[in-house]
Formats: C-alpha cells, sequence, structure tokens
C-alpha cells in the first residue's frame, strides 16, 4: 500500500464514516469495549505500521493532517490493544505527545473534524507530567467556543470530564498507579487503596 492507502486504514479503522463530525456507536464500542480478540485483531493489521513507525520511517506522514493523526493513533491509542498489560503499551505515548504538539503548532488539528481532534488530543491526557495534564483540560474547553450543536457539546463536555479525572490523578499521585505494575514500579500504600476502586483504564 502506498502512503495515502495506509493512512486510511489506520483511520478507516479507528473513526469508520464520520458524520456530522462524529463516529457511529458502533466505533464508540471499539474504542472503550477491548477484547481479546479485538485486541489479536489490532496487532495482526497494525503492529507492522507500529514497527515503522517506531523506526521513523513514516515522519513524512507528519506534513499533513491526516497522516499526523494516523501517527497519533498508532503511537498512542493501538499499543494500548496490542500491548494491554505491558509496559509496551505506554512506551510512545511520548513520541506520540512530539508529534501532537508539532501538528498543533502547525495548525493541523484545526483541519480535522471534532471526534479526529479529540483522539488528536488524548496525548496530553495519557502524559504524567501535570502540566500536559492541565493543557488536556484546557484544550478541551477551548473547543467549546467552537462548537454549538448539542450532540457536539456532549461530545467535548465529556472528553473535559475525563481530562480531569486523569489531571486528577496525576495531580495526587504524580503518576498514573494503574501503570506501576505493568511497568514494575512499586506501589505506595495510597496508591494500593486507589486501585481497589480507582480507574484503570483497561490497563490495570
Amino acid at each position: 500500500m502506498d502512503k495515502q492507502q495506509e493512512v486510511n486504514a489506520v483511520l478507516d479503522f479507528w473513526f469508520g464514516e464520520i458524520e456530522n463530525e462524529l463516529s457511529d456507536g458502533q466505533h464508540q464500542e471499539l474504542w472503550y469495549q477491548g477484547s481479546e480478540a479485538l485486541d489479536n485483531k489490532i496487532k495482526q493489521d497494525f503492529f507492522s505500521l507500529y514497527q515503522k513507525v517506531m523506526a521513523k520511517e513514516l515522519d513524512h506522514w507528519q506534513q499533513d493532517a491526516r497522516g499526523s493523526l494516523a501517527l497519533v493513533i498508532l503511537l498512542d491509542q493501538l499499543p494500548r490493544n496490542m500491548f494491554r498489560g505491558t509496559a509496551r503499551a505506554f512506551a510512545s505515548d511520548e513520541l506520540a505527545l512530539q508529534i501532537c504538539k508539532a501538528g498543533i503548532k502547525q495548525g493541523l488539528d484545526l483541519q480535522l473534524s471534532l471526534v479526529e481532534r479529540v483522539f488528536y488530543y488524548h496525548p496530553f491526557q495519557h502524559s504524567e507530567s501535570l502540566a500536559e495534564q492541565q493543557t488536556s483540560v484546557d484544550v478541551f474547553i477551548g473547543m467549546l467556543e467552537q462548537y454549538r450543536q448539542p450532540e457536539h457539546v456532549k461530545v467535548i463536555e465529556n472528553s473535559i470530564h475525563w481530562a480531569r479525572e486523569h489531571l486528577a490523578i496525576i495531580r495526587q499521585f504524580g503518576r498514573f498507579p494503574h501503570r506501576n505494575k505493568a511497568q514494575q514500579r512499586a506501589s505506595t500504600a495510597q496508591e494500593l487503596e486507589y486501585l481497589k476502586s480507582g480507574f484503570k483504564f483497561g490497563q490495570g
């Protein structure tokens, strides 16, 4: 496949057909209701592309909005399926964040649909940096000024809610406790208590 076909393969899989700025309900289930079968399918279909990205073979994708978004999905979202429960699930987060920031500087994010922008900004939310977490909240709050349709506002408000949840965890612990086991980090007593009932985001 050429570049455009590969970019389309990633984005079509993750977003499906976008109508009125949003994906359908089926794809929302794909994002948040992972299964072993889905994880295996993603690894089978996209692991080779992920390897190319990590080897810097697809850096030219950053030149346009869709290519940049595809890189973010490959680095920030799909590893959480392909490598669920292991340190590799988070190993490419920093690279995804770098690509996201570079794209924002170029205004590439503003060329994307609402649902695409939500995922384009996810690397901020996945960072264990307090500053990046605050940026995540600020970016989504800023989106409220750009959309007026009730269904759009609902999506953005939901994104703000989860951005604030992530920010609160980093404020409290300075890291995500649900990653400790995968990353072989010793949990504190407070973190162990939190993990009894706290959010694990599919990775605990």
